[in-house]
């Protein structure tokens, strides 16, 4: 069971991480309708949403890995 202690740490350290990676299951589900339906403006702008969580997901991982390498 020790084993799992650092996860378990790890993901309570990355709640930031989970909620932009939520944000972003939302927007790619959102992309359906449009995609299905030949509305590509509409789909574009959904990936602009997108686009910019790819880079706050990033930082917000190494924030999590960089606050748990400190409390090891």
């Amino acid at each position: 069971m020790k084993a799992e202690q650092p996860t378990v740490q790890l993901l309570g350290r990355c709640s930031h991480a989970a909620r932009i990676a939520q944000r972003q299951a939302r927007i790619l589900g959102s992309l359906q309708y449009p995609l299905v339906h030949g509305d590509d403006q509409a789909a574009a702008a959904q990936l602009r949403h997108l686009a910019p969580t790819y880079a706050q997901l990033r930082t917000a991982i190494n924030a999590g890995l960089s606050n748990a390498s400190r409390t090891e």
